[in-house]
């Protein structure tokens, strides 16, 4: 359901979305009974883009049911919580004008992604850090690149790996080239 929703918005990048609360059970048009979970876009500029294509009067439908994104109000969170987020509006500002995609994580853990590279930041002040670094190596072509990202080992499918031959200590595959 969600897929056909972003679909809509025909973009090159994968769209992130958070559950966000499952409401109670409705009535649709048909009169049956369907579940409706609401959820919300965390990145702003795919925000921007969803409603945007709103205000030109299309609608998100799956096959039989409307689909509902919505933001996350910040009255659920306590106010210690909100204050940190709150300190992030600045950071934002400036990342949302140099196009730069970001997401602000719960608590209060920004999370930026540039160029195939992700970087988490634990407090508004480490961002503009990491912003003045990201500006002033774009320009000199100086911005380190940062450390490769962990690769998981791929798992081999018990049919890839070879057989062991328990005599004589070779693979099948060697046995059978004569090996």
């Amino acid at each position: 359901m969600v897929s056909a929703e972003l679909s809509l918005l025909r973009t090159d990048h994968w769209k992130l979305v958070e559950r966000v609360d499952n409401a109670g059970e409705e009535l649709n048009e048909m009169g049956t009974s369907h579940r409706v979970q609401q959820t919300q876009l965390t990145h702003p500029i795919d925000r921007v883009q969803r409603l945007e294509h709103r205000a030109k009067g299309a609608e998100g439908r799956s096959r039989r049911n409307t689909i509902r994104i919505v933001g996350l109000s910040e009255a659920d969170y306590t106010a210690a919580v909100q204050a940190k987020r709150a300190s992030y509006t600045e950071v934002k500002k400036a990342l949302r004008t140099a196009g730069i995609r970001y997401a602000l994580l719960f608590p209060s853990k920004l999370k930026i992604m540039w160029d195939g590279h992700t970087h988490f930041c634990l407090c508004p002040e480490e961002t503009w850090s990491w912003l003045e670094t990201y500006r002033t190596g774009k320009d000199d072509q100086n911005l380190r690149e940062p450390p490769p990202a962990r690769r998981r080992k791929k798992r081999s499918c018990s049919g890839d790996r070879p057989l062991r031959d328990k005599v004589l200590g070779t693979t099948k595959t060697q046995a059978s080239q004569g090996k």
